[in-house]
């Protein structure tokens, strides 16, 4: 009667079971279409395709043993939906922000602070009701947190004490209340003979309603003595036939597993011999060159060293020999009796400085010897550890493409579903390889020439933002500009009326006003009038025709146009000779952009 209620109570308990739709189809129909199955069956589709929005949804419409069980569930849903979040949600090097309460809506947090807190600890900073998403910030706890009691979500289903929650309904009448307890033993406290077997206790029954009771324990005895037999025969040949059919596919199984694991080793052992051989054979080549070489440098080295030494030694002695015949030959022009002395102190001489030349020798040698002996054993000593080192490098690298090669293949047979997929094959084909249309993808010059037209657009936006600044800061050419008429004249005065004359640095059009004023006073070098209110007072020597221009550039004030409404004296001062006007309208309260 409660079957597809423990059956649903089943599924939920392990949703994260790669077994559990296997399970579901062996039972019956009725079962299956029942709506506790099919409400855990939602939850199950709603937890592994990570689907928080729906998993949340059907916790709320669940019952309270349901909440229950999927309590166990809400951490690792919710850290999916973080995940899921900052992915589809945050761009790359940004910060999203997003509303917490509608995070604690859609994840069926507690409060607001839990929320808060849960994305603390998964790398998520908050504010008041605001989180602040970005990617390189999220990480995932190394274990979970301790679980807290959901009073708003799950306790709120609550309607009735636990007793009537597990029984479905109300429970029976306790009938411990109306209990009257039963003595079965006689005054001398032995066991009475009829209450060896209860029948103290049949209470007021007639003797035609326990031969009723007893044919009716009988026949139910009998019944379920013959239906003992039909299911364990019936238990029996399914259990049988199914037992061979898996036998069979079982010892298929390994003895392909078996035949695939030797014909993998026998492949690995070739391939690593082959290469190891290849690679010792190429590092002893390499290495009985390099030494060869060494050690041509180093006789080269010895030969050049003992012709220098010879070289030396050879000098020496001819100095000395130099000196001492001459000095004998200045003492054999003094005395002539002193021949037979400097006969034996050039014979002295000359033994003298061939022992002197001979120990040198020794002594160069002796070092030269030495220096080159342990030179040689250094650069064997890195010789060998050099290749030592490139053939473990060698080694280590052959060991890990063939590791990773076997554990990718393990993970495929690992990850291989053990039942046929529930999806069709367009389905199965987007979720392993997305559309089943090919992709035009550009060709190599194509994106080449996309990245020179980029190049030169980038250079093309930074040439004009340059020309842009450098034009904020050049003078205006008013010189230049009035050669190019016909009609030149000899004087030229120009008014400027600014409409926001009072303006300080802290409004937004001061940098524009100041930098016109500044290209009209920058407009010839030297050019600081005396007085403030004329921002170019110059003559200038311009061609053959006019000889000498002179031009003026005046700042109109409020000041100045109250006084030129009511002085004709200074009205003709102001406006008399003017040849332009130019009106500034820089109003504060406007926005400059």
């Amino acid at each position: 009667e409660n079957e597809p209620e423990f059956r649903s109570y089943d599924i939920l308990l392990n949703l994260n079971e790669g077994d559990t739709l296997r399970k579901v189809q062996t039972l019956s129909g009725d079962v299956r279409n029942d709506r506790s199955v099919v409400h855990a069956l939602k939850v199950y589709n709603a937890l592994n395709s990570s689907n928080y929005v729906r998993f949340f949804r059907l916790v709320r419409q669940s019952t309270f043993l349901e909440m229950c069980i999927l309590k166990r569930y809400f951490y690792q849903m919710r850290t999916k939906a973080v995940r899921v979040m900052v992915r589809s949600f945050v761009a790359p090097k940004q910060v999203v922000q997003f509303p917490l309460e509608k995070i604690f809506d859609l994840l069926a947090f507690e409060s607001l602070k839990e929320c808060a807190s849960f994305l603390r600890k998964h790398g998520i900073g908050s504010e008041g009701e605001t989180a602040f998403f970005e990617r390189s910030c999220f990480t995932e706890p190394d274990t979970a947190p301790k679980p807290t009691r959901s009073y708003n979500l799950i306790d709120a289903k609550k309607m009735s004490s636990y007793g009537e929650i597990m029984n479905g309904g109300p429970l029976p009448p306790n009938p411990y209340l109306t209990y009257e307890p039963h003595n079965s033993f006689d005054r001398n406290g032995y066991l009475k003979p009829e209450s060896y077997e209860a029948k103290d206790q049949e209470g007021g029954q007639t003797p035609e309603e326990i031969a009723r009771q007893k044919q009716e324990e009988e026949r139910k005895g009998r019944i379920l003595e013959h239906a003992k037999e039909i299911s364990s025969q019936v238990v029996s040949t399914v259990v049988q036939a199914e037992s061979r059919q898996v036998a069979k596919e079982t010892i298929d199984y390994m003895n392909q597993r078996v035949l695939k694991k030797e014909i993998y080793y026998r492949i690995e052992d070739e391939v690593i011999d082959d290469l190891s051989h290849e690679i010792t054979s190429q590092v002893m080549k390499e290495a009985r060159n390099a030494l060869l070489m060494e050690r041509l440098a180093e006789e080269r080295e010895v030969e050049a060293k003992e012709e220098a030494a010879s070289q030396i030694v050879e000098d020496m002695v001819a100095e000395n020999i130099k000196n001492v015949a001459q000095d004998a030959l200045q003492e054999a022009r003094l005395s002539e009796a002193a021949l037979a002395e400097l006969t034996a102190a050039e014979q002295a001489a000359k033994q003298l400085a061939q022992q002197v030349a001979d120990e040198v020798a020794v002594q160069l040698a002796g070092q030269i010897h030495a220096e080159q002996q342990q030179a040689l054993e250094d650069k064997i000593q890195q010789m060998k550890a050099n290749s030592k080192r490139k053939l473990l490098a060698k080694y280590f690298k052959t060991w890990h493409k063939v590791v990773t090669k076997r554990r990718q293949r393990n993970q495929m047979l690992d990850d291989f579903p053990v039942m046929p997929a529930p999806l069709s094959p367009q389905q199965q084909a987007q979720r392993l390889g997305g559309d089943a249309m090919p992709r035009n993808r550009k060709s190599l010059s194509q994106q080449e020439t996309e990245r020179h037209e980029l190049d030169a657009m980038l250079k093309l936006s930074v040439a004009r933002k340059t020309i842009q600044e450098s034009a904020v800061l050049l003078p205006f050419h008013l010189v230049y500009w009035i050669g190019e008429r016909s009609d030149l004249m000899s004087v030229y005065k120009m008014l400027i009326s600014v409409d926001g004359g009072g303006l300080t640095e802290s409004h937004d059009f001061f940098p524009l006003q100041q930098m016109i004023f500044a290209k009209f006073k920058r407009m010839f070098p030297n050019n600081e009038p005396e007085d403030t209110e004329y921002l170019v007072k110059r003559r200038v020597p311009f061609g053959k025709r006019a000889g000498v221009i002179s031009m003026c550039v005046r700042l109109v004030t409020e000041k100045n146009l109250d006084a030129a409404l009511f002085c004709e004296r200074e009205r003709r001062r102001l406006f008399a000779g003017t040849g332009g006007i130019l009106f500034l309208h820089l109003d504060p309260e406007s926005d400059p952009k």
